[in-house]
């Protein structure tokens, strides 16, 4: 049919929205003028984290931080997550849905059954830096599904054009059964070229299969990944090791660093879970301190 009119809702185009209308025998289609519905919620849970993180924090709190446990606590709702996955699987979740709603209860407090270890810092571009993940007994024997979850959150110079976006790009890897050494010595070589070719690259079993895939979100200064388990084999010991890189892409050669926010997540239907950790924890920061 021929379109006999045309009605400008707002001279203001960036500020509005066409899409599909909920009254379809109505009309087609429906345009609407105004934020993003989800914007308030989001912020209001972010400046929350943000007065929980500050006091615990050493020195300044980064805002990556803030936006890494958000992302850790966010979840796609069931019933999108099963009508998307049948027609386009995980790929398709992450584009309609990205990482899920926040939740502030998960974002605001760990507990027994659910831990969350959180990290701010600076790395030198063109390396990488190994956190220890602990993976106590109570972990690996819980029966049921087992859950660490890693978010990671920086801000590099970027370009407004698409390609090539980002000037320093990061990255996330999770490993278990190896040494720290072995791990540096595997993914010493951490530009793009260098790294498809590394002679000791580590793959499965040693690295977790964290999803989704690093090719969906390399491109992403935000980046959430996760890895379910049942059991684990104790050769693997009780300590992982999740690797952050950062590589140059065309950023600067003044620019030596890059600041980011790192939450992982451990998660277990285990009501001990809590306790092991904050253990292992304090442990090693007594071992620092006498150090």
């Amino acid at each position: 049919n021929q379109v006999r009119r045309i009605r400008t809702e707002n001279p203001d185009a960036g500020t509005g929205v066409m899409s599909f209308s909920h009254e379809p025998l109505d009309r087609l289609f429906s345009f609407r003028v105004g934020t993003s519905q989800a914007a308030p919620p989001v912020a209001r849970i972010g400046a929350l984290i943000w007065r929980q993180l500050q006091p615990v924090v050493e020195g300044d709190l980064d805002p990556n931080l803030v936006r890494a446990v958000l992302a850790n606590s966010a979840s796609v709702p069931e019933a999108a997550s099963n009508r998307i996955a049948a027609i386009n699987d995980d790929e398709g979740i992450l584009r309609v849905c990205g990482y899920g709603l926040p939740d502030a209860e998960l974002a605001l407090e760990s507990g027994d059954r659910r831990v969350t270890l959180i990290a701010q810092g600076r790395i030198t571009i063109d390396t990488l830096i190994l956190y220890e993940v602990p993976v106590p007994d109570v972990l690996r024997n819980a029966p049921g599904k087992k859950r660490i979850i890693a978010s990671l959150a920086f801000d590099p110079p970027v370009r407004r054009r698409r390609a090539e976006y980002l000037g320093v790009e990061m990255g996330m890897n999770l490993f278990r059964g190896k040494t720290p050494e072995e791990v540096v010595a595997a993914y010493r070589f951490v530009t793009r070229e260098e790294r498809r070719t590394a002679p000791g690259a580590l793959a499965a079993p040693f690295q977790c299969d964290l999803l989704p895939k690093s090719r969906m979100v390399e491109t992403s200064t935000l980046q959430r990944r996760a890895w379910s388990f049942s059991r684990t084999d104790e050769r693997y010991g009780d300590t992982y090791y999740l690797m952050i890189q950062a590589r140059r892409n065309w950023a600067p050669a003044e620019i030596t660093t890059q600041d980011f926010g790192l939450a992982v997540t451990i998660a277990a239907d285990e009501p001990r879970l809590y306790n092991q950790v904050q253990q292992r924890v304090r442990a090693r920061e007594r071992v620092r301190r006498r150090v």
